[in-house]
């Protein structure tokens, strides 16, 4: 159903549909549901550039805006995630000024956790791949 001018669109956090559990144990839900939200879409930018974001020096290269980190073409797509990943640090740091190291530390491994189980539940991790930068 479309939403009119005026009305505010309700967006659903996925914490929610999973019994409630991780919301209970933090302080904060917005935080939760907000760091939530910015990894799931960092998953599917990194489908989408098939970038191998835990790989060492991956993040590095990506902030100094070096798209052949990726292993499709996608320069659209390389852009809202190097923006994302900025983005994403300024969260992270507002998130452990309010809500301490501690419990940003906490859920921050629940959602790797999270995003770690749906990509085991989604199919092997393509380890034998040609950046498209590279020559043949």
């Amino acid at each position: 159903m479309p939403v009119s001018r005026g009305h505010r669109r309700v967006i659903s956090c996925s914490l929610f549909n999973r019994g409630g559990w991780f919301m209970n144990s933090t302080r904060n839900a917005a935080w939760s549901c907000h760091l939530d939200a910015i990894a799931d879409e960092l998953v599917r930018l990194t489908a989408v550039c098939d970038v191998q974001l835990r790989d060492p020096g991956v993040i590095d290269r990506i902030l100094n805006n070096d798209e052949t980190v990726c292993g499709k073409r996608n320069p659209i797509g390389f852009r809202k995630l190097r923006s994302l990943l900025v983005a994403t640090y300024g969260s992270l740091n507002k998130a452990i000024d309010r809500l301490g190291p501690e419990e940003v530390k906490a859920m921050t491994d629940e959602i790797a956790a999270r995003v770690d189980r749906h990509r085991e539940a989604g199919g092997a991790r393509v380890s034998k791949r040609k950046l498209w930068g590279e020559g043949s």
